[in-house]
Formats: structure tokens, sequence, C-alpha cells
């Protein structure tokens, strides 16, 4: 999951996660999905090099 936050902040996010940070502090964020989805109101990506990183990140059981 650490992977999930931290390769969108150094590789899509300009190296910065201030936008992020400021996206968790005015909503209200229980899941990772709720997360990655208002990614685009903040002006983050969501799409393909995003989705990359999140399956380079993630575990299928």
């Amino acid at each position: 999951m650490d992977g999930s936050l931290l390769d969108p902040w150094r590789n899509m996010d300009a190296g910065t996660w201030n936008r992020a940070i400021a996206l968790l502090s005015t909503h209200h964020v229980s899941t990772f999905r709720k997360y990655f989805t208002l990614r685009s109101t903040a002006n983050l990506g969501t799409g393909g090099k995003a989705r990359r990183i999140l399956r380079n990140h993630t575990i299928n059981y």
C-alpha cells in the first residue's frame, strides 16, 4: 500500500505530496479507493499511468 501512495507522488505529482495532503485535509477519506477517486478533483492523475502504478503495487489473492 505504501508504494501506491509514494510512487504517484514521486512520479506523477511533481515530486511533491502537497496537493494530495490538501485533498486529504479537506475530505474525509476512509478508504484508498475513495482517495484515488478524489485525486481527480485535486488535478491529480487517475488515468493510465496512475493505474499502472497501482497494479504494480497490488497483491491479487
